[in-house]
């Protein structure tokens, strides 16, 4: 189905979202449909009162059947080639289509030294939105923190300071739905990066195709999309702090899941700050246990339509960390050399071969294509994106081992 206008969804209805894609196990959590939700029909409560799940209905029975929420929600619809077209101004041709479409590549980092400790692979991210924000380009950024009261829950923060930019950095290896908190923003009238997951941010172009003319798509001044292998639920890092480490939820202070030397350990501090770690490698294997499985027919890990994409690469010093960068449209060409040329990030030109350098790449663009195949050949439901012509035999022959 083409893009189309918002017109072609009136009479879609809450309760159709709910059975096309929710029941269908196509929802991403990424909270689009709340924030776009007029009638207040829609909640996300997190995974709380049923593991797995996030969206959850409120008065559906206020529904006018606007069929703004199924219009933007990129559950089942992802429709890439013409969001790409749409916002990227080309849409993507059969060699690039395992990082989408793009002005510039590079390796990147922050300039500052504790900034770029602080960040899971280079604080480039960090570094970006307070270039943005001391400059006056934006008011704050929407992104991900820490529940207070449950300091192992990720939530979405708003940003104004740069003080509050970098309390939020650092992977949060846990879904968060961002996009829900998009409204309350955009009615204070204020200029809001988003930082975020695909899923995020194929969600915040949709608003910005369908709503055009609204102050919830004239508020977004930019988009920061992440590199996503997959994500999880939040079970799994309880799974890990209750049942690897031994600490019992109610003790927990903070958590960190990159701690100390690249590449990081998962750290866990309890209310009397003493420590329990595991090795970064071993925090993969157990909360791979929990990615969430709409996350497994998931076909954008370079985030392919945000201005700027960010992931981890190790090109330069395998024990040094450094952001892959894609630099996507004009606005975000704008904001990144500008941030460079302040002095805020370092960046260095490189072949495509290094932003490939990460085995999520492989997961998603290759395992998980294999699976969507697997899925469609049996009736199963996924997303339209990669289309049906797309087939794991005809992928680019890229060579991910060690150098031979």
């Amino acid at each position: 189905m083409p893009l189309g206008t918002l017109q072609d969804f009136k009479g879609k209805t809450a309760q159709d979202l709910f059975s096309d894609v929710v029941d269908r196990g196509l929802c991403t959590a990424c909270g689009t449909c709340v924030a776009v939700c007029a009638q207040d029909c829609l909640v996300m409560e997190g995974e709380e009162l049923s593991p797995g799940e996030a969206l959850r209905a409120r008065a559906v029975e206020r529904c006018n059947a606007c069929g703004m929420c199924y219009a933007c929600c990129p559950g089942e619809r992802v429709q890439m080639p013409e969001l790409e077209e749409r916002f990227l101004g080309s849409r993507t041709v059969t060699h690039e289509q395992l990082l989408g479409t793009y002005k510039d590549r590079y390796v990147a980092m922050a300039a500052d030294g504790v900034m770029r400790t602080a960040g899971a692979s280079g604080g480039t991210a960090a570094a970006l939105q307070i270039y943005a924000l001391e400059k006056g380009l934006i008011d704050g950024v929407l992104g991900v923190g820490y529940r207070e009261d449950k300091p192992w829950v990720p939530v979405a923060v708003f940003s104004r300071t740069r003080e509050e930019i970098l309390a939020t950095q650092g992977s949060k290896y846990t879904h968060c739905s961002v996009n829900d908190a998009l409204r309350d923003l955009a009615k204070q009238k204020l200029r809001v990066a988003v930082v975020g997951l695909p899923c995020h941010i194929q969600g915040v172009r949709k608003v910005q195709a369908y709503l055009e003319r609204t102050p919830l798509a004239r508020s977004i001044a930019f988009t920061i999309g992440l590199f996503c292998a997959e994500n999880r639920f939040t079970r799994g890092a309880e799974h890990i702090i209750t049942r690897r480490l031994g600490v019992p939820l109610e003790d927990v202070a903070r958590i960190s899941y990159r701690e100390g030397a690249y590449p990081g350990a998962f750290t866990v501090w309890d209310k009397e700050d003493q420590s329990y770690s595991i090795p970064y490698p071993d925090q993969l294997t157990f909360l791979w246990m929990h990615t969430r499985p709409r996350c497994r027919i998931c076909y954008d890990y370079a985030a392919e339509v945000a201005d700027i994409s960010l992931g981890e690469t190790q090109h330069l010093d395998k024990k040094m960390a450094h952001n892959a960068a894609l630099v996507r449209t004009e606005t975000g060409k704008e904001i990144f050399d500008g941030a460079v040329e302040e002095g805020y990030v370092v960046a260095q030109a490189v072949d495509e071969k290094f932003i490939f350098n990460h085995t999520g790449l492989e997961r998603k663009k290759y395992a998980n294509l294999m699976r969507i195949e697997w899925y469609r050949q049996h009736g199963l439901p996924t997303p339209d994106y990669p289309g049906a012509s797309t087939r794991y035999d005809e992928l680019p022959p890229f060579y991910f081992g060690p150098k031979r």
